[in-house]
């Protein structure tokens, strides 16, 4: 007697824990009649994305203060509740940060992206670019090698000195954007060309820096020294039987091809010259990424070679945008993702309808 009731505690207990949902992090999966996943806060798909997206901006903009005065994104990279993180800023975090603001900006009006949107701008200028004398003058550095110095000097891993020229072209990209959107709104002071200025300095570096390129050297470096011009070293690794040694490879550069195309447009800044980098930028990418998938690293806290869906991702969304320069663009675009889920799907949440993409493959694994 004892041992059926046992047993049917057991049994009892399985089927209790097989009807409860599981948890994604912070909420339990939502799922439809099919099994599928669906948002946890709404069925209704516009209202959850609202819901999340403006979550996230309220967690921004009432994030704690840091022992220096600023808040705690504008000197780490990763949010810990309960200390202060001891890495730094992230490679494209301002850049990201940005272009996100600015895209809820348009959605809500809220006021405060904008001017959070002007403050991360105005003291990344201030606080963030290399001197006009270096080899590689006028372009952001991505780190703070000293966490709450305020000042944004170096690579969190190669160390002070080192720039990542792709990350410079992005954040040009996306000061071009601000002076046009603060423009465009009439507000007091709009004639200053703070913004502007700033991102021609970035695409002059860029564009007189530019070389073709080939196989194993992108027409701009991954990480380079500012003040020397030297390359930055990445950790022995082997790519196909071939050692990668040298920060001389990455294919994100569609933030630096939008920057020229947006300042050609506006014709500010040495248009020719930006023409002809663009130009050698997308006959490489078109050459070398396009055709082998070699789309290199992106993330700066990884030491050695890695591929990345976000090099590739922005490349196929670029083509989308730009079809004028790709005749087979649509063949192409979904060769580029049919490559980021063959080689970083996840698929770990397949049952609920969902393969996941992981961020790279590295020496140290895919994640």
């Amino acid at each position: 007697m004892k041992i059926k009731l046992l047993l049917g505690l057991i049994l009892l207990s399985s089927r209790v824990s097989q009807a409860q949902p599981e948890r994604l992090i912070y909420h339990e999966i939502q799922t439809d009649e099919t099994g599928k996943i669906i948002p946890w806060y709404s069925k209704e798909p516009g209202k959850a994305y609202s819901h999340v997206i403006q979550s996230v901006w309220h967690f921004w903009d009432t994030i704690r203060v840091d022992m220096n005065g600023l808040p705690y994104y504008m000197n780490h990279q990763v949010w810990q509740p309960d200390y202060n993180d001891p890495r730094g800023l992230g490679g494209d975090q301002i850049q990201m940060a940005l272009s996100s603001w600015r895209l809820l900006y348009a959605y809500t009006g809220e006021m405060r992206l904008r001017e959070n949107m002007k403050f991360m701008a105005d003291y990344y200028i201030s606080h963030g670019f290399s001197s006009p004398v270096c080899k590689w003058p006028n372009i952001p550095y991505p780190y703070n090698t000293l966490v709450y110095s305020g000042i944004y000097d170096g690579d969190m891993v190669i160390g002070r000195d080192y720039t990542q020229p792709d990350k410079a072209g992005s954040l040009g990209i996306e000061f071009v954007r601000l002076f046009k959107m603060m423009s465009s709104e009439r507000y007091p002071n709009t004639t200053d060309r703070l913004y502007l200025d700033a991102a021609i300095g970035i695409a002059n570096t860029l564009a007189k820096k530019t070389i073709e390129g080939d196989e194993n050297n992108s027409p701009l470096p991954f990480k380079v020294n500012a003040l020397t011009g030297e390359l930055g070293q990445l950790l022995t690794s082997t790519r196909n039987g071939r050692d990668t040694t040298l920060s001389s490879y990455t294919s994100n550069w569609s933030g630096t091809m939008e920057l020229f195309l947006e300042l050609i447009k506006l014709n500010k800044g040495d248009v020719v010259l930006y023409q002809q980098a663009f130009d050698k930028i997308l006959a490489w990418m078109k050459e070398y990424p396009l055709k082998n998938n070699k789309w290199g690293p992106f993330f700066e806290d990884v030491p050695g070679w890695s591929d990345t869906q976000i090099n590739a991702i922005t490349f196929a969304q670029f083509m989308m945008d730009h079809q004028e320069y790709f005749p087979n663009w649509k063949k192409d675009v979904v060769g580029i993702f049919d490559w980021v889920y063959k080689i970083l799907g996840n698929k770990t949440w397949e049952k609920y309808g969902v393969i996941v993409v992981n961020e790279q493959n590295s020496i140290s694994g895919t994640r």
